[in-house]
């Protein structure tokens, strides 16, 4: 049997339950305590939902889901992380489904610098998410798009990293960053990050079909390369490199007493 309380990041422990929750549960504990937290509708209930309601009153489906999330969707959690990458977690006992994602990354973050592994978070344009962005885009221009990075870096921050990248966002959203403790570092995020990075590619200037605003070229490598890659083609294609100069001998003998 697992003890949680000593393997669980002493972090993660530091987090406290919403208000809300708490309340949840005090309720739970009374015996005539009616639940009516999701409300009441100011509509007759169509037909289609009274029957499901039906159906589930009677597979005895009264009950809200469990904190740690569906047990069908945990155990294909499971199934998926072992098929995958070959790692064996319980669906019961190991596996939580986090009612968002920042709630996770906050428990994640905590629970590796709790296990002394430094953590240099990363918010504004992630460049694996760009296709939920659509495309290479300006992030935190609007006033609530704003107020989220701002309160993410707050996150990340409280939960432990020794630093943020901020990618791709207003100089003057970046600034009011920079009021946190840990240092921002900019790429394309202006001049009053605490460090600046440029992707060497984009710098050198070896990939001409899509620059950022935020990229300047220090060289023009790209076209170097370019020409060197032509040079080397027309060379393997015409027979003349590799030459004698670029080949390693052996002596004859020794390859006449191979069968």
């Amino acid at each position: 049997m697992v003890n949680y309380e000593q393997i669980l990041s002493a972090r993660v422990k530091e987090v406290q339950p919403s208000g809300i929750r708490r309340f949840f549960e005090l309720a739970a504990k009374m015996p005539h305590a009616i639940s009516l937290g999701v409300g009441e509708p100011d509509f007759e209930t169509p037909w289609q939902i009274r029957r499901a309601g039906i159906q589930s009153l009677e597979k005895g489906q009264t009950f809200y889901t469990s904190n740690w999330g569906l047990a069908e969707l945990r155990n294909q959690i499971a199934a998926l992380v072992r098929r995958k990458y070959r790692l064996c977690y319980d669906a019961d006992k190991e596996i939580l489904v986090t009612v968002g994602g920042s709630e996770a990354i906050d428990n994640t973050i905590r629970a590796i610098v709790n296990a002394s592994i430094p953590v240099c978070a990363h918010i504004g344009l992630t460049p694996q998410s760009i296709n939920a962005f659509g495309g290479f885009k300006v992030q935190g221009k609007g006033e609530e798009a704003a107020q989220k990075l701002l309160d993410d870096a707050r996150a990340v921050e409280r939960a432990g990293a020794f630093a943020v990248v901020l990618e791709c966002v207003p100089a003057a959203l970046a600034k009011k960053v920079s009021e946190i403790s840990i240092p921002p570092i900019g790429i394309g995020a202006g001049a009053d990050c605490d460090g600046q990075v440029l992707v060497y590619q984009d710098m050198l200037g070896m990939f001409t079909d899509f620059k950022p605003k935020f990229v300047k070229h220090y060289a023009n490598v790209g076209e170097i390369m370019t020409e060197a890659f032509k040079a080397y083609d027309a060379e393997v294609k015409a027979g003349v490199f590799p030459a004698q100069e670029h080949t390693y001998k052996i002596d004859d003998s020794i390859i006449e007493k191979l069968y």
